[in-house]
């Protein structure tokens, strides 16, 4: 038997991709900051794009439409109480990079600095924006793309701990990626 679920929590019911660390440059100060993001999907492979789900009340918000570019930073489990502090902390109060004990390293193609932390990392470029509701939809190009090496070929290789990465669920609960399954009788 179903029950009910609130359509307050509705969209919980999907496991998305993996919750990742957005960074973006403060065009005006030139200090970065960095904000977790579970409302993320690739849109597109030729060219690889993707679109994201940002409050227009957020800092962050204003930074990436000012900046017009960011990096999505894929974190691994061991890093999930800074992403949770990240998600839940404004940066224009507190320095979040600092506060987290994350390190602003330079990227290839976007002045946006990568989480050094972070297992992988898509430098992007923002090409349209859409209003929803209150908030904005933001597609953007993927530039530049990197790995820790080891981790990943044609997939996150998440039988080894460092290249689980985390999902969250609403509120201050995560899930772990753990096991990988690979089906090869595609024909039922």
């Amino acid at each position: 038997m179903k029950k009910p679920v609130n359509l307050s929590d509705a969209v919980t019911l999907i496991n998305h991709g993996p919750t990742v660390l957005v960074s973006v440059d403060d065009p005006g100060l030139g200090k970065p900051n960095v904000f977790a993001l579970a409302w993320i999907t690739p849109v597109g492979f030729e060219p690889p794009a993707l679109v994201m789900l940002v409050g227009a009340g957020n800092y962050s918000h204003k930074l990436i439409s000012e900046a017009r570019e960011f990096v999505v930073n894929i974190p691994n489990s061991s890093l999930v109480e800074k992403v949770d502090y990240c998600g839940n902390v404004s940066g224009r109060d507190v320095d979040k990079f600092k506060a987290a004990g994350l390190t602003a390293v330079p990227a290839q193609k976007v002045k946006a600095p990568l989480v050094g932390e972070c297992i992988g990392h898509l430098e992007c470029r923002v090409t349209e924006t859409k209003p929803w509701g209150e908030d904005t939809l933001f597609f953007a190009e993927v530039v530049a793309a990197s790995a820790e090496e080891g981790l990943f070929t044609d997939r996150w290789h998440i039988e080894n701990p460092a290249a689980r990465s985390i999902h969250h669920m609403g509120g201050h609960w995560y899930a772990v990626a753990a096991s990988a399954v690979e089906v090869r009788n595609v024909g039922l």
